[in-house]
């Protein structure tokens, strides 16, 4: 159930602040620069500022309003810190940055100046857990974020959309599914993975026959072009076609990557979702190939 919001605040404590303003740059796990706080995804700290014997005493430094907090709304992100700067999402899927040491606003950007909601219930079926960050280690700083059926690229320091990037600056989710899907369910709540200029993205998708492949897709972080895909519903030639029953899809949705380069060897592990109802029965004709669990998937 989704969590209803009652009051319009973002509360972050001076853990997060102090802890990291003085972590070690070379310790990969004293920041939070990614979803879940490496692309490890174990989401670990190990900064020791903070521990059982003071924890009791720490105390609220600054509140953030979104301003945007409802009924009908939920807040499931987990924000990441970059140079001192906080990157969120609000219950409304307004991407914000803000000053991680005092709270104050930096930005706000409003996906839906540009992108219609569909529906009075939108922000209760969809929320946005977290955002990408891509930088060259120059100048070129930029967040990716989802929000509805649409991955936005926006300049981390203006908070504009950066219009070289797909379609002025975004892309929709309906395309390079292999077919029409533009009057279907499509949409990501987990953020992608950044693997050197491409960003790794899954989908959510409807739960039944009538829905659109849940396909894993990579692509350029500069330009917004697809780089690849990889088919969760076998194609022809791929291994498992001749299983399918072509008339009833199988649902897979791609809730996050992880991805670890001196480990894994450019391996990204991908965690799917069991398949629908509409599998089971008389219907059950494939090869539950890539059922609930991880897979991997090599890329260069």
């Amino acid at each position: 159930m989704p969590i209803k919001l009652r009051y319009c605040h973002f509360v972050l404590f001076f853990i997060i602040v102090v802890a990291s303003c003085k972590s070690s740059a070379k310790d990969e796990h004293s920041g939070w620069s990614v979803y879940g706080g490496s692309k490890e995804n174990i989401r670990y700290s190990s900064l020791n500022q903070i521990d059982t014997s003071n924890v009791s005493r720490i105390t609220v430094a600054w509140t953030y309003h979104t301003g945007d907090a409802g009924e009908m709304t939920q807040l499931q992100v987990n924000p990441i810190i970059i140079d001192g700067i906080l990157y969120g999402v609000s219950p409304k899927l307004k991407l914000f940055a803000v000053d991680a040491a005092t709270g104050k606003e930096k930005w706000s950007f409003n996906p839906f100046d540009t992108t219609k909601i569909k529906g009075a219930g939108y922000f209760m079926m969809n929320a946005c857990r977290g955002v990408s960050y891509y930088s060259d280690g120059k100048n070129d700083k930029r967040i990716f974020f989802a929000a509805g059926s649409h991955l936005f690229c926006i300049d981390a320091m203006s908070g504009e959309l950066i219009s070289s990037f797909g379609d002025n600056g975004k892309i929709d989710l309906h395309n390079d599914l292999g077919k029409d899907v533009k009057d279907l369910y499509v949409a990501t709540t987990t953020p992608g993975i950044i693997y050197k200029d491409m960003i790794i993205i899954g989908s959510r998708v409807a739960e039944e026959a009538a829905a659109a492949p849940g396909h894993i897709r990579s692509y350029d972080v500069h330009t917004g072009k697809l780089r690849w895909v990889f088919h969760t519903i076998p194609q022809p030639g791929e291994e498992g076609y001749e299983t399918w029953d072509q008339q009833v899809p199988l649902l897979m949705i791609f809730m996050e990557a992880k991805e670890q380069d001196k480990i894994f060897l450019r391996i990204p592990f991908l965690p799917l979702t069991h398949q629908p109802a509409n599998g089971c029965g008389i219907f059950k004709r494939y090869i539950m190939m890539y059922g609930t669990g991880t897979f991997r998937q090599r890329r260069s």
